[in-house]
């Protein structure tokens, strides 16, 4: 449905006659014809402020398949109608965040929630925390990831992936001790305990995308296998090992995840040997952390647009 309140004080007869036209191709789920594009530009040339203009050439140009200039126009729009002070934008502003998210624009998503305090579900706020989480490389996307990740546990403590978004913000922030990463993998223990149980979810109603869910494994799986980093001293390699066995499962091809199966293999018989020999020296057991570094090591996850 098209969000668009005409002022028609604002508006001649000819160019509220050219709204009503091009809302009727939209609503009737047609392709806005080039002809009406090509009026509505020409009248933004007459009136280049005037939001509804603005705002129906967006979503002209969504229906044409050219996402990028509508982001602008519809940017355009919401700035006007705030400088303006006009209400009834808020389905603008939700269609502007839904295409970033779409052209993989995930900060700039994130800025115009907190710039036009859109409300969002559960899972969009779980979406952006996951995607800012796998791209960071700035502290302002780390606690946008952050902030969205912990949106999504208000909302929905019971869903699997608002513990795995949080475990993942978490993680690629930075926001945690390296030596004490216990936050991080209770948060992807619960998401998985939650999944094994049926939990409803909204994010990813039927299953995790198998890179994702392979993606997380092998990183819980690396944080368990590395606390601590002696094989002798955890007692929880077994389920590193569970967790790396999962993550080779779901994408068997992927080197990294076999590399860290067999390094898993081979921290266990380390273990079982250093329980069995008397004065045996923890300096000389150690999980070798440049093998299993807990960070950006691998492949990045990736989400295609139908799993946004």
């Amino acid at each position: 449905m098209v969000s668009c309140h005409t002022h028609a004080s604002s508006l001649d007869a000819d160019h509220a006659e050219l709204l009503h036209s091009v809302r009727e191709q939209l609503e009737g789920g047609g392709k806005v014809s080039e002809t009406h594009v090509s009026d509505l530009r020409e009248a933004l040339e007459e009136n280049p402020k005037q939001v509804d203009l603005l705002t129906m050439l967006a979503y002209a140009l969504l229906s044409r398949n050219q996402p990028d200039e509508a982001v602008t126009q519809m940017k355009k729009a919401l700035k006007l109608a705030k400088q303006q002070g006009r209400n009834g934008a808020d389905g603008t502003a939700k269609t502007l965040l839904k295409t970033l998210l779409r052209l993989n624009r995930f900060e700039e998503a994130s800025q115009m929630y907190s710039t036009y305090d859109i409300p969002l579900d559960a899972a969009t706020h779980s979406m952006l925390a996951l995607r800012l989480a796998q791209g960071s490389q700035t502290e302002r996307e780390g606690q946008a990831a952050l902030l969205h990740s912990e949106k999504a546990l208000e909302m929905a403590p019971q869903e699997p992936t608002t513990h795995l978004a949080r475990g993942m913000a978490l993680l690629m922030s930075g926001n945690f001790s390296p030596n004490s990463p216990e936050p991080v993998m209770d948060a992807l223990t619960s998401a998985f305990e939650l999944r094994e149980k049926g939990a409803m979810d909204s994010a990813f109603p039927e299953k995790w995308p198998e890179t994702l869910e392979a993606h997380v494994h092998h990183t819980l799986g690396k944080l368990i296998a590395t606390t601590p980093p002696e094989p002798e001293k955890n007692t929880r390699l077994d389920d590193a090992l569970l967790h790396f066995t999962k993550a080779a499962q779901l994408l068997p091809d992927h080197e990294v995840y076999k590399a860290s199966l067999n390094h898993g293999y081979a921290a266990m018989i380390q273990r079982e040997k250093a329980l069995r020999t008397e004065g045996a020296n923890a300096n000389d057991i150690v999980i070798d952390r440049n093998k299993l570094i807990v960070g950006k090591d691998e492949a990045p996850t990736t989400l295609t647009k139908d799993e946004i």
